[in-house]
């Protein structure tokens, strides 16, 4: 039956992952593979990180946002030593190593200076501020209007800043539940060092949220200086 189909293939594709995988990447796998008959209610689970949940170990799905399932083998410990390798590319000065290993696994996650997340978060503000709508904590478009405009505002100051980055901080803003708000330049940098900080947690990068790595991490998210 479906149920016994699915299971296969998610122990299958799960046995063979090497790598944290986003969640919505497996979605796409799984629609691929099954078509509406599964995604149409996930099985009678409604969600489908609770489906997989249910199949897989413990500790397989990672309740970070966007989620992601993780390999019975990933070590952090691993991940951090060997960030720098795997993403091949200048770091802006002072980027922690558990950044570096976020990126390794996440290619959108951008590697940005300090000072560069607050001139990011200063566009997004700007640019929410302009197009601010009812649906916007509801519709994915909007993460889209929202990093087009804070790119072009952007780029009309000659900031070095892509879509691409700029998107990320309007995603963690709507994954977060935060774009209903009127929105500071400094309140999306909290939201954002909010967001990205759950992450490490969540994969183990750092070893929880009440540590001193976790409050070195989330004061150079938000721009302030360490202890």
């Amino acid at each position: 039956d479906l149920r016994s189909a699915v299971k296969v293939f998610v122990e299958a594709r799960y046995s063979e992952l090497r790598e944290p995988l986003p969640l919505a990447s497996m979605a796409w796998e799984l629609q691929g593979e099954f078509g509406s008959a599964l995604v149409d209610g996930w099985l009678g689970y409604q969600k489908m990180a609770l489906m997989l949940e249910e199949m897989l170990p413990s500790g397989a799905v990672a309740k970070t946002v966007p989620g992601m399932l993780v390999p019975r083998d990933f070590h952090a410990a691993e991940a951090l030593s060997s960030g720098s390798a795997r993403v091949g590319t200048k770091l802006p000065t002072g980027t922690p190593e558990v950044a570096v290993a976020l990126r390794a696994y996440d290619g959108s996650f951008p590697l940005l200076s300090s000072d560069e997340i607050g001139r990011a978060c200063g566009y997004v503000a700007q640019a929410h501020s302009r197009i601010k709508a009812d649906y916007a904590d509801r519709d994915p478009r909007y993460v889209n209007q929202l990093s087009k405009l804070a790119r072009d505002l952007a780029k009309a100051e000659g900031a070095e800043l892509s879509r691409g980055q700029l998107g990320y901080i309007a995603m963690a803003l709507r994954f977060g539940g935060w774009l209903f708000e009127d929105l500071t330049a400094q309140a999306i940098r909290l939201h954002y060092a909010d967001f990205v900080l759950n992450r490490f947690v969540s994969l183990g990068l750092v070893p929880g949220p009440a540590t001193p790595e976790a409050e070195s991490v989330r004061r150079w998210l938000a721009g302030e200086p360490p202890d």
